[in-house]
């Protein structure tokens, strides 16, 4: 009856009540996300927390490749401080938003822990404020992406038997999904959500065209990226053979032990331990154990 009756919405109407969703600002970010779906007789998709899955060796054992910008959602943090009225509204009720914005169980014990541990080791029990701006935009970026894409690639990498490959995209370019405010969209604010794909991906709307002979340094990363993501395709390796190209790197696989990544910047380098304090943080707050039952 659900799905019959969504058809005969309009999609403007649909996409007009995403904003009924929105609690604080333009917060939650995630409102959709997968469901662990119950037997009614019926195929399910989804039968058990991926985590669960993994740790049963019950998903496709593929070649892998992860990885994130690096501030990701960080420009989230703008909303907040720029307007007065969210950064008095955080502040005076830091457990109830914290929540919202980071996206994480409400009411419960656990979730009281985590939100005195956020307020803790990202804001050092001080209230938020402009001078907190990158405070909390690396909050934003490790409860929505980094913690969760290094978590998957650990766990793809402890229980599959195929090489995964762990990045971390650093290159400032000209151009960005987002500018720091009061620039008139001149002046990028760090690496953000989807700053990568437009070295992949032509994006009429944000980015201009890069031919062969644009300035550089952004052609070189197209033909860096686009390389490197191609021959991932065809061999499940990024980068098979040592070359000029690609800055002479050896990308090895990341594994539980070494945890090397790809850093990639004006030039590739091999880097070990992404944000490594940051996201042990984060794993003492939300152990395998919480999913597994063990460790």
């Amino acid at each position: 009856k659900i799905v019959k009756c969504l058809k005969k919405v309009p999609a403007e109407q649909l996409a007009e009540s995403l904003l009924g969703f929105l609690e604080f600002g333009t917060n939650p970010m995630m409102i959709w996300g997968p469901v662990i779906e119950g037997d009614f007789g019926q195929l399910k998709f989804l039968t058990e927390h991926p985590i669960r899955l993994i740790t049963k060796g019950n998903f496709m054992k593929v070649p892998y490749i992860a990885g994130q910008t690096k501030d990701e959602v960080g420009f989230k943090a703008f909303e907040i401080v720029d307007n007065a009225t969210l950064t008095q509204e955080l502040n005076d009720n830091f457990e109830n938003v914290a929540p919202i914005i980071f996206t994480y169980e409400r009411n419960s014990r656990q979730s009281r822990n985590v939100t005195k541990a956020i307020k803790r080791f990202y804001f050092h029990d001080r209230p938020v404020d402009k001078s907190q701006v990158n405070n909390l935009a690396e909050a934003f970026t490790d409860t929505l992406v980094t913690f969760q894409v290094n978590r998957g690639a650990k766990l793809v990498a402890r229980y599959g038997d195929k090489p995964v490959y762990y990045y971390c995209f650093k290159f400032q370019g000209r151009y960005s999904y987002f500018y720091l405010p009061g620039t008139n969209n001149t002046i990028p604010w760090g690496v953000v959500h989807g700053d990568d794909l437009s070295y992949l991906f032509y994006d009429s709307i944000n980015f201009p065209l890069f031919k062969k002979n644009s300035p550089k340094p952004e052609v070189d990363m197209i033909d860096k990226l686009t390389t490197i993501f191609a021959n991932f395709a065809r061999t499940g390796n990024p980068i098979p053979h040592v070359n000029e190209k690609l800055d002479e790197v050896k990308w090895e696989r990341f594994t539980l032990e070494s945890q090397k990544y790809l850093d990639i910047g004006n030039k590739l380098t091999i880097k070990e331990k992404l944000y490594e304090k940051r996201i042990e943080f984060w794993e003492n707050l939300y152990p395998l154990r919480l999913y597994t039952g063990h460790k």
